[in-house]
This record gives C-alpha cells, structure tokens and sequence, in this order.
C-alpha cells in the first residue's frame, strides 16, 4: 500500500525560479501562450504562477509540479518564440 500512495504523489518544487524565468521570459517579448506552446502547458498555468487566476480568487502558486518547473525552466531565452 506504501507504494502505492508514493507512486500517486506529485513531487512539488517552489514556484519561484520559474516565476522568475516567466518573467525574464515575459520582459524579452514573449507571451503567456508564447511560453505555454513551447512549455507543453497551457498558458493558464503559466498565468497561475505568475498572478493567479483572479476570476477563481486564486494567489500565485507557490508551489508548482516538479515537470511543470522542468518544461519552463528549459525555454532558452535567447530563442524567439512563436508568438
């Protein structure tokens, strides 16, 4: 049962070195779809790290998924992006 439980758990970094990457991302011209395409996410989740979801009442995360972080922080931020 113990593995089980393990293998169903998300492991979850802090959201801050990819908020930071968003934003560096953000300040170069990109945009939040720009940043989903590339990422494989959607750009709603990107939105989410960096303000919430305001319509939910949602904070920024401050926590994201390990893979979330993973596919965000590899964007080169000398490589434009399809907009």
């Amino acid at each position: 049962m113990r593995a089980y439980r393990a293998k169903r758990r998300t492991r979850m970094v802090p959201a801050g070195p990819a908020r930071t990457h968003i934003r560096q991302l953000l300040a170069t011209g990109h945009t939040w779809h720009s940043i989903g395409q590339a990422a494989s996410l959607n750009p709603l989740t990107v939105q989410a790290i960096i303000e919430g979801i305001p319509t939910r009442g949602e904070y920024p995360r401050r926590n994201i998924r390990h893979a979330t972080a993973t596919a965000i922080l590899t964007i080169r931020k000398d490589i434009p992006l399809a907009a």
